[in-house]
């Protein structure tokens, strides 16, 4: 081939290779944006080095991909140059025959190629592909800008469940109507009929609730406090009564330090 169809070729070529250079460009920050913006909104977890890695990857892959779509063989280019110069297929020719010899061949050879040679790149029209690319990268860039711009999503503090609402506690104050009562509650004990370890017991439990009540502050507490003291008594009544003692005391009419400390709180 002539040299003014080699430098039409060179041309071309250099001219699919810087699209697909920026195509490959645009579609690797598109792809760098989008795992920026799923790392930052914490939609998946995804290293930086990790995102850039695989951009490049596909930055390459589309770059290679596009040029061997985009290049053309020899006669595709004949025709492009025939069609784009209106040489009304003297390039084609010039292809066709390249390999034949003779004068009339040798001719039409020179003759397409001297034009070739004066022909200006402009009637190529090859700029507009460039400028289309080169919008699609800075829209791509613009992308990635912004993705880098909005603000980076924190992580979710964990919430602590909460329990069930507290309740207030009732203030309580012993009365002195109600340790006159527990007093007198002592001494009913003190001369009941009750056997004298049992009386002993049950006296000491009433005697440390009387202590124990002044400094009692909330209605929980003093019930607690009850409760145990009825336990105590309960439980030496019941070791230390046997059938008998209980229906003596029945019979006397005296009622059990139980309900009678219930009675009085």
């Amino acid at each position: 081939m002539g040299k003014g169809f080699l430098r039409l070729k060179k041309k071309i070529y250099l001219n699919i290779l810087i699209k697909s250079l920026l195509c490959g460009l645009a579609v690797g920050l598109l792809v760098l944006s989008t795992l920026l913006y799923l790392d930052r909104q914490m939609i998946r977890e995804i290293e930086l080095f990790v995102s850039i890695l695989c951009s490049v990857g596909v930055m390459f892959l589309v770059t290679g991909l596009l040029f061997l779509i985009l290049r053309p063989s020899k006669r595709r280019l004949a025709r492009r140059l025939d069609r784009k110069l209106q040489l009304k297929e003297q390039v084609q020719t010039m292809v066709a025959f390249e390999g034949e010899t003779g004068e009339m061949y040798s001719l039409q050879r020179e003759h397409t190629d001297s034009i070739l040679a004066e022909a200006p790149l402009k009637r190529l029209k090859m700029m507009r592909g460039v400028w289309i690319s080169a919008v699609a990268t800075t829209l791509s860039l613009a992308a990635l800008v912004t993705v880098v711009l909005i603000p980076q999503k924190q992580a979710a503090e964990p919430v602590t469940p909460e329990g069930p609402p507290q309740k207030e506690e009732t203030p309580f104050e012993v009365s002195e109507w109600q340790l006159i009562r527990l007093q007198n509650l002592i001494k009913e004990v003190k001369e009941s009929h009750m056997t004298d370890g049992a009386k002993t017991s049950v006296v000491l439990s009433l005697e440390n609730l009387l202590t124990e009540l002044p400094g009692v502050k909330t209605a929980s507490a003093m019930k607690n406090a009850v409760v145990d003291v009825i336990k105590e008594v309960r439980a030496v009544v019941k070791e230390t009564n046997t059938y008998r003692a209980v229906s003596d005391t029945l019979k006397r009419g005296e009622r059990s330090p139980i309900i009678k400390l219930g009675d009085t709180l």
